[in-house]
């Protein structure tokens, strides 16, 4: 019971804060309770969701639907960047023997290209952050329904990421069958 009570009292301090740890550590009865209510059946689950989202067939789908969506900006991007460089370079080797009209004209236009390059890059990068966005929710969402569909076939209780737990047995890892869940659908 104690060891029960050991795990639930940081479950706890996760849900409800630094108010349930207090309690726990000044009053052992709530945590007894806690612990007697549920000793019987108390079935808990852990997921590292970073390594089924790394594994995961979905999301190396959606990184390279993302990959050819932006490339055509990305290309625009690195033509832009390279003409900049260009005219730059012109501009040193070339600016002992230019004429005082001609710096001026090779200087304005060097920083207009230095200002769209950079609304180029902020777009880009912006757009490209949104469309991750969206697709990381898709995948999520698929990965939550897996946890779910397993948590209730295998009458989990409580479910919770590895990131928030500092420490679980192998015995509650169900990361491995989160992901080959994932895998089937496909």
């Amino acid at each position: 019971m104690k060891k029960l009570a050991t795990i639930l009292l940081p479950l706890a301090a996760l849900f409800f804060g630094s108010q349930a740890m207090a309690v726990g550590a000044t009053n052992a009865a709530p945590a007894a309770t806690l612990s007697q209510a549920g000793s019987a059946n108390l079935k808990i689950g852990v997921v590292d969701v970073q390594a089924v989202l790394q594994q995961s067939h979905q999301m190396a789908v959606a990184n390279d639907k993302l990959k050819k969506q932006f490339a055509p900006q990305e290309k625009k991007i690195v033509e832009a960047q390279k003409q900049l460089k260009s005219d730059t370079d012109q501009y040193r080797t070339g600016s002992s023997s230019m004429k005082k009209p001609q710096l001026e004209a090779m200087q304005k236009k060097i920083q207009a290209e230095q200002q769209n390059l950079q609304t180029m890059f902020a777009s880009f990068r912006e757009d490209l952050i949104t469309a991750h966005n969206q697709s990381m929710q898709k995948v999520i969402k698929q990965v939550n329904e897996s946890i779910q569909q397993i948590a209730q076939e295998q009458h989990y209780d409580v479910v919770l990421q590895k990131q928030g737990v500092l420490y679980a047995g192998n015995q509650f890892d169900i990361t491995k069958q989160v992901a080959a869940k994932l895998k089937t659908e496909n």
